[in-house]
């Protein structure tokens, strides 16, 4: 794995928000993670110019008021976040929204309810191996 990655959840669920920071503790302690509630808000703190680029960044879809995919769209349109990797994490079916997606560079992958699948395949992504589905 990278070494010092930084990676973003834009999450409205703050059960969720802790279950990904303790998954992705699992998975490296080195890893630099930084959540927001809001579409919103990351929108805010990524357009800013004045904050670190993350490696990663890992959205649901069913946001309250800017969904994750209108995230994903403003996100795409930030020439200085080209470069990051965009994972749509959601507990929807993934066929509801990969070709969106793709369009947009960003990958998807569907939330386990099990830990250790989770582990597993965040694990895969951060190290550049997975094959999403």
């Amino acid at each position: 794995m990278k070494k010092n990655l930084n990676v973003f959840y834009i999450e409205h669920s703050l059960s969720d928000i802790r279950v990904f920071g303790a998954l992705l503790y699992e998975i490296d302690k080195g890893i630099q993670y930084t959540s927001f509630d809001t579409s919103k808000k990351a929108l805010s703190y990524l357009s800013s110019g004045k904050n670190d680029v993350p490696d990663y960044i890992f959205i649901d879809i069913n946001m309250p008021g800017i969904s994750g995919l209108e995230c994903l769209e403003q996100i795409r349109k930030n020439k200085k976040l080209d470069k990051v990797q965009i994972v749509m994490y959601s507990n929807d079916p993934v066929r509801n929204y990969r070709k969106a997606a793709e369009v947009l560079n960003a990958k998807c992958l569907r939330k386990s309810i099990e830990f250790n699948k989770s582990c597993k395949e965040v694990a895969s992504l951060l190290n550049e191996k997975a094959e999403v589905y």
